[in-house]
């Protein structure tokens, strides 16, 4: 949540009352962050009563200039604020905020920091599912999209979201590709069976195959309701491997189908 007065106001306005210095601030888990318009340090005296004067410096007001004037200079040095974190200075601006901390302008969130949150696993489909043609291309599917994670993140609530920016597939024959989608299916794309596709790949020899994916994801994170804040590098998620088998294909007249007769003439 922040908050912020109006501006364009210096002490001499504030003390004679005909405007109102700039404030702004931002609460967060890690404390407040508030900077005034005019004074870098404020003050923390009180008068002799116990309440606090509108001198501003933390001394009592006194019946004449001189005495205010003292009593300002000895509040400034000894204000009665209770103890709290070291101040840090930013800009000209003193911030009451815990070190290390979503306020610290020196609080940096790595990718290795995210062991509370973990993506989505990728999944991989194939068409045909299965099995492959020699020399004709078979359709790979891998589903990963961007989603969010609730969790603690250095001590701290956050979220955590993740977004998809690259997949790398192994076709387990020696080749692999990147590619900056998952694909889809045939049908999705309009295309008809064994169509080339972004992320389709052609076996050239029989055999058995273990095809993967990995995503990588980027990944942003915030702190309550503060705006989304990219986090370098990317975190790489494997998908289930599947097995693959091409075969080749030819015209052959035969006395039934090699399914269910495998062992027929022309299988």
């Amino acid at each position: 949540m922040s908050f912020a007065l109006a501006s364009g106001c210096d002490a001499v306005g504030e003390r004679a009352g005909v405007c109102t210095p700039e404030s702004k601030g931002e609460f967060n888990g890690g404390g407040v962050d508030v900077s005034a318009g005019y004074d870098q340090v404020g003050g923390g005296g009180s008068a002799s009563d116990g309440s606090a004067n509108d001198e501003g410096a933390g001394g009592s007001a006194d019946e004449d200039a001189g005495d205010s004037a003292a009593g300002g200079d000895a509040g400034a040095g000894a204000g009665n604020a209770p103890a709290g974190p070291d101040p840090i200075i930013r800009d000209g601006w003193t911030v009451n905020c815990i070190p290390n901390s979503p306020c610290d302008p020196n609080f940096v969130v790595r990718i290795s920091d995210l062991v509370n949150f973990v993506p989505e696993q990728p999944t991989t489909t194939m068409e045909p599912e299965g099995w492959a043609v020699v020399g004709l291309p078979v359709n790979l599917v891998a589903e990963a999209s961007a989603h969010t994670r609730s969790g603690m993140l250095l001590g701290y609530e956050a979220q955590v979201r993740f977004t998809p920016v690259r997949f790398e597939w192994d076709y387990g024959d020696g080749t692999q590709r990147s590619t900056s989608t998952g694909g889809a299916t045939w049908a999705d794309l309009g295309l008809p069976e064994f169509s080339e596709t972004p992320t389709s790949h052609v076996f050239d020899s029989r055999g058995t195959w273990t095809v993967s994916v990995t995503v990588e994801y980027a990944a942003d994170y915030r702190f309550a309701d503060e705006p989304w804040q990219r986090i370098g590098g990317t975190l790489a998620v494997s998908s289930t491997p599947l097995t693959a088998v091409s075969l080749d294909a030819r015209t052959v007249l035969v006395g039934g189908d090699c399914v269910s007769a495998p062992g027929g003439p022309g299988c």
